[in-house]
C-alpha cells in the first residue's frame, strides 16, 4: 500500500510516498481503508522537529475517515463495512499516521459516521473538532449567556469552536487576520468578528464584551491580553503546551482566573466526543469548511499550503 512518510525531520520536502506492507489489526484494533485525512498543525510540528515522532520512518497525519475492512480480537462494536472517523494516530507509540491507503486504529480513537456525513467532511472534522470540543465543551464549559472569545476563529480549530460556542448559547467574539476570514466568521454566526491586526485589539474586544471563556491557540502572544480583557472568574483554555511568562499576574489573581493548557489528547473519552461531533455535523448544527483539497501524492504541498496560504478552515488530503 502507499503511505506518505518522512525518514528524517525537516521541511515539507522530506515527505515522500513509500510502498509499505498493509498492517494487521491486533487486539481491540480495526484496519481502516482510509478515504480522506486532513492536515493539522501538529502534523507539521512532528515533521519539522518541534515534536519527536514515536518512531522513524513515520507516516504523517493524525485524523482520518474511512471504512472498516478488518477487526482484531475483542472488537464487538464495529464490523467490516462500517464508516468511521478517527484521530490521534501519529502521536501514539506503535501506530503510524493516517496519510496512507490503510491504517490500524485503536477502539478508543474511533467513532461511527452518520450516513449523511461525507468522508471528506468527517476527515476535516476529526482533530480540529476534538480540539475545539476540548476548549469549548470539556474545559471551557461554555453555557447559555456566556461570552466566549476565540482567537484565530478562521483556523481549523477556531471555525468549529465558534460554532460549538454558538450552539451552547454563548455570545461569540472571534478574531481573524483577513477580510475573507472575518466575512466567513460572520456567516457562521459570530456576533463580533475582529481583526487581530488592529492596533486597538484590546479595546475592540472590551467593547464587544468581557469574555467568560477564552480559547487561545497562541498563548505566548495573547496571554497578557487575555488576562486584561477577561471577565472575573473567567476560564482561559490554551491549546498548546509551551511555557509562558506574563507580567500581569496580580490582575489574574484579582480576577480569580482559571488557565488550562490542553489539547485533543486531554479528553478522557475521545471516541465519545468524536461521535457527538459527527452527530452535530449530520444534523447540520455545525459545518466544516474545507478550503483546499489535495491528492495523497501532493501531501507535501498540502502541508506547505496549510502553513503558508490557508486563510480559513481546513485542508484535506483525499486518498480515495
Amino acid at each position: 500500500m502507499k503511505a506518505v512518510r518522512y525518514h528524517e525531520q525537516g521541511e515539507p520536502g522530506v515527505l515522500r510516498v513509500d510502498d509499505v506492507p498493509k498492517p494487521t489489526p491486533q487486539n481491540e484494533e480495526v484496519l481502516v481503508e482510509v478515504h480522506a485525512a486532513s492536515v493539522n498543525p501538529i502534523d507539521t510540528k512532528f515533521r519539522n522537529g518541534f515534536y519527536s515522532p514515536p518512531e522513524l520512518p513515520m507516516t504523517t497525519g493524525s485524523d482520518f475517515s474511512g471504512v472498516v475492512v478488518e477487526v482484531g480480537d475483542g472488537v464487538d462494536d464495529f464490523e467490516p463495512g462500517d464508516r468511521i472517523i478517527g484521530d490521534g494516530l501519529n502521536k501514539r507509540s506503535g501506530y503510524q499516521g493516517s496519510f496512507s491507503e490503510y491504517a490500524v486504529a485503536p477502539l478508543e480513537s474511533i467513532a461511527p459516521i452518520p450516513d449523511d456525513v461525507s468522508f471528506d467532511d468527517a476527515a476535516a472534522l476529526g482533530h480540529a473538532g476534538l480540539t475545539a470540543w476540548c476548549g469549548i465543551v470539556a474545559y471551557g464549559d461554555v453555557t447559555i449567556g456566556d461570552t466566549c472569545l476565540v482567537h484565530g476563529g478562521s483556523g481549523g480549530v477556531g471555525h468549529i469552536a465558534v460554532q460549538l460556542a454558538r450552539q451552547s448559547g454563548a455570545k461569540v467574539i472571534a478574531t481573524a487576520g483577513t477580510d475573507h476570514g472575518l466575512e466567513k466568521l460572520e456567516q457562521l454566526g459570530v456576533d463580533h468578528a475582529i481583526s487581530y491586526e488592529r492596533d486597538d485589539l484590546q479595546e475592540a474586544i472590551e467593547e464587544a464584551g468581557a469574555p467568560d471563556v477564552i480559547l487561545d491557540p497562541l498563548l505566548g502572544e495573547y496571554l497578557e491580553l487575555d488576562i486584561e480583557v477577561a471577565a472575573p472568574n473567567a476560564t482561559i483554555v490554551a491549546i498548546e503546551g509551551r511555557e509562558v511568562t506574563f507580567t500581569n499576574a496580580p490582575t489574574a489573581r484579582r480576577k480569580d482566573l482559571c488557565l488550562y493548557q490542553v489539547g485533543a489528547a486531554s479528553l478522557p473519552d475521545v471516541s465519545g466526543a468524536l461521535e457527538r461531533l459527527a452527530t452535530l455535523l449530520g444534523r447540520e448544527l455545525i459545518e466544516v469548511v474545507i478550503n483546499q483539497k489535495f491528492d495523497l501524492e501532493e501531501a507535501a504541498e498540502a502541508q506547505r499550503f496549510t502553513i503558508e496560504a490557508n486563510d480559513f478552515g481546513k485542508v484535506l488530503v483525499q486518498i480515495r
